[in-house]
């Protein structure tokens, strides 16, 4: 993907956003690997039946909690539009349960078991292992199980992101992971950016000034620091969500992006969709005793005005669930 920035800007960017990584979630999902590897024999014999997991996903159990309609904002031009129903899901799963709890190996593909392996930092292992896998148990909650998780092929593009492979079922998807919660966000008819980060309580004036626009610097400026730091993560899980949708990924400026807050819309950006009706929706996601804020963003094409359902969902793993918009606790 071309780079619009100049070298300086993009080594700034880079510096700083490596400052920054406890607002950031582990975007660099498992990309290709070329050679068989040694530690993963026991995984191919466990993909070949030799051995069991403790824990199946051919039929993945999700607990579904808030729902709500959304449209495009602005409104599409009601005269000539197309009218149809679409759905947004975002998938939930707590990291550790799901990485642990799993049999992994026998859903991955040699491939993404590979790349993971090549992944020097264990907590982000951890975090690509769980958000593949969440990602699989998606797709066929979305296919409603007539594709089994180790069934879809996925291929990395030459930027880094995860798509389905020719021959697969036409859908949109986006995955986040942070370090205790993973999420997917998946659509049949819409593309869709998910962005979920844990909200820290340290300073982040830094981080306002090199990612925030004037307008944003404004409102948080005059936030006492707790709500700087709760605000500052709402903004940027906002950029994410929305670079992720329209492809943007690590080569946009964020500060060229600006929100507004309530309720979440786009104020400018420098790339953006054309006839821009897009939709933002945020949540709040408590796991344990963590804080995490969700963004998604949801594309709607020009002159359609599409019924939309957006809901989220729970993976069980102790089966249960509570929800309570726009707060979400997962256990």
């Amino acid at each position: 993907m071309a780079d619009h920035h100049s070298n300086d800007t993009h080594v700034r960017l880079s510096a700083l956003r490596a400052t920054a990584r406890s607002f950031r979630s582990n975007r660099n999902d498992v990309s290709a690997c070329d050679g068989a590897s040694p530690r993963w024999a026991s995984c191919r014999r466990a993909r070949r039946g030799e051995s069991a997991g403790s824990q199946s996903l051919a039929d993945p159990i999700f607990l579904p909690g808030w729902r709500k309609t959304v449209r495009a904002v602005p409104p599409q031009k009601i005269g000539s539009s197309r009218r149809f129903d679409a759905r947004v899901r975002i998938f939930l799963a707590l990291v550790q349960p799901l990485a642990a709890g799993f049999p992994y190996q026998e859903i991955l593909s040699s491939t993404e078991l590979c790349a993971l392996e090549q992944m020097t930092s264990v907590q982000a292992r951890t975090r690509a292992l769980a958000g593949r896998v969440l990602l699989r148990a998606s797709l066929t909650h979305a296919v409603n199980g007539q594709i089994r998780p180790c069934e879809w092929r996925i291929r990395t593009t030459e930027d880094g992101r995860p798509v389905l492979a020719r021959g697969m079922p036409s859908l949109h998807f986006s995955i986040s992971h942070a370090e205790l919660v993973t999420a997917v966000a998946v659509s049949e008819r819409l593309p869709v950016g998910v962005d979920i980060e844990p909200v820290h309580e340290i300073p982040v004036n830094n981080l306002v000034e090199a990612f925030c626009c004037s307008c944003e610097q404004d409102s948080l400026h005059a936030a006492s620091s707790n709500e700087k730091s709760r605000e500052f993560t709402r903004l940027w899980t906002l950029k994410e969500a929305y670079t992720k949708l329209i492809g943007a990924g690590h080569s946009a400026d964020f500060a060229s992006i600006g929100f507004c807050l309530e309720p979440p819309h786009l104020l400018h950006a420098t790339a953006r969709l054309p006839e821009d009706g897009t939709y933002f929706e945020t949540l709040w996601v408590t796991a344990g005793h963590t804080l995490h804020h969700l963004s998604i963003a949801i594309g709607f094409p020009p002159s359609t005005t599409p019924k939309t359902t957006l809901q989220v969902l729970t993976l069980s793993t102790k089966g249960k669930c509570t929800t309570h918009a726009p707060s979400i606790s997962i256990e």
